[in-house]
């Protein structure tokens, strides 16, 4: 199955299985320009890689599903250098294990652990070089303020 835009360049190509999506499927930008999403799907619902693009057509994440949840190991991506912005694991929808923040500059950032979603033992903070400068206990101080704060500094999704 394909989609055609108003000038009769496809946009959208998928199948359907028993009337529901199945297999992959890529959603092109109006202009066709560049790809904007490889989803991949089964019995109707994303299942597998699901790649969303920067309209440069780099990448701009990288994330696993089972079922239409976030399930597996997921990178996101910084739009100016186009090098890796966060990766880390989710588990059943919600963040789990270890996460790394890098700054534009590829130094990593921060590393921060998540159980089912929830921010757990040590956060630790780096400078723009990489160099480790403080580390907060999540176990006891209000580790989702610092997150946040920090955080939105770097644009990161899905906080």
């Amino acid at each position: 199955m394909y989609e055609l835009n108003d000038d009769g360049k496809k946009i959208l190509t998928g199948s359907y299985e028993d009337g529901r999506k199945s297999g992959e499927w890529i959603f092109w930008d109006n202009d066709v320009k560049s790809i904007l999403v490889k989803n991949n799907y089964l019995n109707g619902v994303i299942h597998g890689k699901s790649v969303h693009y920067f309209d440069t057509g780099e990448k701009l994440r990288v994330e696993e599903f089972k079922y239409g949840i976030k399930d597996g190991k997921s990178k996101y991506f910084h739009e100016l250098s186009k090098s890796i912005k966060s990766r880390g694991n989710w588990k059943n929808g919600k963040r789990n294990g270890e996460w790394n923040y890098y700054w534009l500059n590829q130094s990593k950032w921060g590393d921060v652990n998540y159980l089912d979603g929830e921010l757990v033992g040590v956060l630790k903070l780096y400078n723009v070089n990489g160099v480790f400068s403080k580390s907060i206990n999540c176990d006891i101080e209000d580790c989702d303020y610092w997150v946040m704060k920090e955080f939105k500094l770097l644009d990161i999704p899905n906080l």
